[in-house]
Formats: C-alpha cells, structure tokens, sequence
C-alpha cells in the first residue's frame, strides 16, 4: 500500500494465504483495520503490517494468526484485538471449505430485466468447529448501527460479501462472511377485536435463513421449560396453555398491515414441497397461538 494516500479502510475482511502481509510501508495515510481476520499472510505469518513508519490509525474487533509486532498496532486505539493460532483459525473459518465464485441473476420486478451480479469466493464459517465461537456474532455493530459508507469505518457493513444483510443472531459477525442463522425478536399478541380466538406473534426477524434451515411447522414451543421460560424452542409439536402452536404465512394486506386470518402454512413444508415453484420467493412466517 506505499503508493496509497488519503484514507484506507480494511473492513469485514478475510487475509490469509497470501504471500506478502498488508503492508502500509510510508504511505501518507490514514488506516483503519475492523471485524477481520488476518493470519498466514507472508513469511511472518501475520504479525506484521508495515515495514515503513506508517501504522494502522485503529483496529478493531480484528483477530491475527500470530503475535503481533510493534508494527499492527493502531496509533489511536486497538479495540478487542485477539490472537489466535493459524490452525485453529483455518478451521473455524472453514479455508477447506471455499465456496466457489458464481453470477447470480436477480428478478428486480416483473417490470425489469434479470440483474446479472458477481458473489466472489469466499470463506464460510464452519459452524461444526468450536472455535467459530470466536467469528459468530464478534463483530462490532448491531444492525441499527451497521454502515453502507465509511462514516464510521469501526463497524460492520450492512452486506456480506454475497450481499445477504448482517443482522441474523443481532450483531454482525467477523469477517467477510455473514452466517444467517435465525433470531429471535420480542412481540406480543392478543386477540382483541378478532372473531377466532386467536393471536399473532412475530418471534423470528428472519425466518428463512438463507443456509438451508427453515422453520419447521408445528414446531415451537413457547415455553418449553414452563410458564417461566420465555425462549423459543425449536422441537416436537407442544401447546403453551392449552392452545396451540403454528406457524402460518405471514400475508399482508394492500396497506402493509397483516391479514385479518393468517392460515396458509409456512416453512418447511412448503419450502420441500417438490410442486413448489423454485423461482418464487421465500417466505416469512409468523406464530399463531390459538
């Protein structure tokens, strides 16, 4: 980076397996690191950032392979830095396990042709590894505060780099790559002004995950542990309180408010159903209580 100047930004990023380190040399800038991992990268491994006197201004929420030498370390503020062994970091970035670059076409409206856009390869997360822990949801920024621009360079950015949203499991996590898991939101019901005896929560922010993993019909329990447990459980078929426990498509009206009767059903039943259309989008579901 010698022949850069002004300000560099080097966020929610993966290094490793490179053959020279990031190196600010003399460069006339102003360097930020955040929410990336950096290791195997030239023949110091990762413990090195500049061979000139131009360091990092900051980083952050950043995990290295290797100890780091006088020069990874930010002039300002170095905000949960950790180090890691290169192997271990392998493993939970799942470097065996790259997926293939790929041109996605995307349906803007009925109106408008296929936009053709380019996922790079990248690195998953291996959730199979223990040491994942260190990358799920380490990240700094929630999804209120994550960012499109560089405003605040110490956060996340509001897209992984398959353009999916980082909001699942409520922060961000480290690195390129944003596992979409499935996340728990608070809200509350009641069957006011509704002929059934019924009521509709939204417990889950992102129902379809994206990764594969769907919400199961009749399969959440309120309260599994009793009337003291609030968490949400994924398991057999239950009834909270005498009633029962669906998931249902979650449809709105032509003003954007939910339906009246929500009963068409939603999640994996429908995602497997071989007569589904597989050009048709995903769908949301909400809980219904009855």
């Amino acid at each position: 980076m010698g022949d850069v100047s002004g300000i560099a930004y080097i966020i929610s990023s993966a290094f490793t397996n490179q053959d020279a380190p990031v190196d600010l040399r003399d460069a006339p800038v102003t360097a930020y690191m955040s929410n990336s991992v950096y290791f195997d990268v030239g023949s110091s491994s990762s413990g090195t950032c500049s061979t000139g006197s131009t360091l990092f201004h900051s980083i952050n929420n950043t995990i290295f392979g290797a100890a780091l030498s006088a020069s990874c370390v930010a002039t300002d503020n170095n905000d949960v830095v950790t180090t890691q062994t290169p192997a271990q970091l392998e493993a939970a970035l799942g470097t065996t396990m790259v997926a293939a670059a790929v041109r996605v076409e995307v349906a803007e409206s009925e109106d408008e042709e296929d936009i053709e856009t380019y996922v790079p390869a990248h690195y998953q997360i291996n959730t199979a590894d223990p040491n994942s822990a260190w990358l799920l949801d380490q990240g700094n920024g929630t999804a209120a505060s994550q960012e499109s621009g560089f405003g605040t360079p110490g956060v996340c950015r509001e897209l992984d780099v398959r353009g999916f949203e980082r909001t699942a499991g409520g922060v961000c996590d480290i690195g390129p790559y944003e596992l979409q898991v499935a996340t728990a939101v608070e809200d509350s019901g009641n069957n006011n002004r509704k002929r059934g005896q019924f009521a509709i929560i939204d417990v889950l922010a992102n129902d379809v995950t994206g990764e594969s993993d769907y919400m199961v019909p009749y399969a959440i329990d309120l309260e599994p542990l009793g009337a003291a447990d609030t968490s949400v459980n994924v398991g057999p078929f239950d009834t909270v309180g005498g009633g029962s426990v669906r998931l249902v498509l979650k449809e709105l009206d032509e003003d954007g408010d939910l339906i009246e009767d929500p009963q068409a059903p939603c999640g994996s039943d429908v995602i497997n159903d071989p007569g589904r259309d597989p050009d048709a989008p995903l769908e949301e579901c909400v809980v219904r209580y009855e």
